[in-house]
């Protein structure tokens, strides 16, 4: 680990997220599970095959609400028409169709849902295709600007927690939160290799967390209730 490294940001599937630990490629994975607050499928680790789970330890850090965040203003940020250059695509819900809609002021009621890519958080995509009320689209873009040019141009809700607002330029963005038909939240993990969670580093980024009473939860229980700092302001401990 590097001191003072900021986490990046990537969209890949649990199972891939997993194998990229054991192949030694990365030191831990922050990986959300967002779906139907009511759902104990939202509060369970993310699913992996039978090999990498016993290679693979899932520790709960927490639960929180995500609401829907929204740009009423219709405010395009580079006035690029028809896509942000991400790979952004929409799924009619109970469709496999994909296709690209023509950019237009954001208007209401908001025309569609804004997700990462499918395989990135499959419990969500469902959640909200059960719905059959709006279309989703996929994003996968690791820069905020695409995202908020989609949100503008399409008139889209954003699942997401508050405390994305306190960051720029999200919170220049003029976004405001809704609630959901439904509650939603996500539940957060931290992917390690097993037997590394008494590494010094990667102990003293638990302590960091919560402290100890986070190593003694069994894996696929969350620290209900806690109060959780955002993920993107880490910083990797020193060794």
């Amino acid at each position: 680990m590097q001191p003072a490294a900021a986490p990046q940001l990537a969209f890949h599937s649990a199972t891939a997220w997993a194998q990229r630990l054991t192949h030694g490629e990365l030191d831990a994975v922050l990986l959300a599970v967002a779906g139907a607050s009511q759902q104990q499928a939202t509060r369970q680790p993310p699913r992996l095959a039978r090999a990498l789970g016993q290679q693979v330890q899932a520790i709960a850090l927490g639960e929180r609400p995500l609401l829907l965040l929204h740009q009423p203003s219709g405010t395009s940020h580079d006035g690029h028409r028809d896509g942000c250059g991400c790979g952004c695509h929409q799924s009619e819900p109970g469709s496999s169709s994909l296709r690209h809609r023509d950019s237009a002021p954001a208007a209401w009621p908001p025309r569609g849902y804004l997700l990462p890519p499918q395989d990135h958080n499959p419990l969500l995509h469902r959640v909200l295709t059960a719905e059959n009320r709006l279309p989703l689209h996929h994003c996968a873009a690791t820069d905020p600007l695409p995202w908020l040019r989609q949100l503008a141009q399409r008139s889209l809700l954003l699942p997401a927690h508050l405390t994305l607002l306190t960051l720029p330029p999200w919170s220049q963005a003029g976004l405001i939160p809704l609630r959901p038909l439904q509650p939603l939240s996500e539940t957060l993990w931290l992917l390690l290799r097993r037997g590394e969670a008494s590494h010094p580093a990667l102990r003293e980024l638990l302590h960091w967390w919560g402290g100890p009473r986070l190593l003694q939860q069994p894996d696929s229980s969350p620290a209900n209730g806690r109060q959780l700092r955002p993920w993107w302001q880490w910083r990797w401990p020193r060794h």
